[in-house]
């Protein structure tokens, strides 16, 4: 497969409703120390950037999530010169799974409604907090922790 391929398929993606899937420029914009702006690559030659944007509920406002907000996400995917469309579209999939579940702990909560815990519940899972990505990879010891950046 190459890029121009990758890229076509990226361009017929359909996923969740509201949600778009986009192929990002490939460079980004670098201001040089004399004040020069110039256009430097910003993927492997083996690799499209993406760009995902949806709207979803809150997190932070627990436990209702009254308000909505919009969310998006940039990330690369990387392709083989021996890629299927299928072999590829899959790491396209992994990559929208491994973003759902990042949100999926986000809202997990625990003890809501519980006299004996917070009034919001308890995250424990929490993707944004240090005691959250610690409780999850101390008890998911097999599983790779995913790579998907902070929201």
């Amino acid at each position: 497969m190459d890029k121009a391929r990758a890229i076509h398929i990226i361009g017929h993606i359909r996923y969740r409703p509201g949600w778009s899937i986009e192929v990002e420029p490939d460079f980004v914009i670098q201001i040089t120390g004399k004040g020069h702006i110039t256009k430097a690559p910003d993927s492997p030659p083996d690799q499209v950037r993406i760009r995902i944007r949806w709207t979803a509920p809150d997190s932070s406002l627990p436990p209702d999530f009254p308000q909505n907000t919009e969310v998006g996400l940039t990330t690369h995917i990387q392709f083989h010169e021996d890629d299927t469309d299928l072999r590829f579209t899959r790491r396209v999939l992994d990559a929208l799974i491994a973003l759902d579940m990042h949100e999926a702990r986000e809202f997990f909560r625990i003890g809501v409604g519980d006299p004996d815990a917070p009034p919001n519940g308890v995250a424990p899972f929490h993707p944004h907090r240090v005691d959250g990505r610690s409780n999850w990879n101390a008890t998911n010891p097999n599983s790779p922790t995913r790579t998907i950046p902070a929201m």
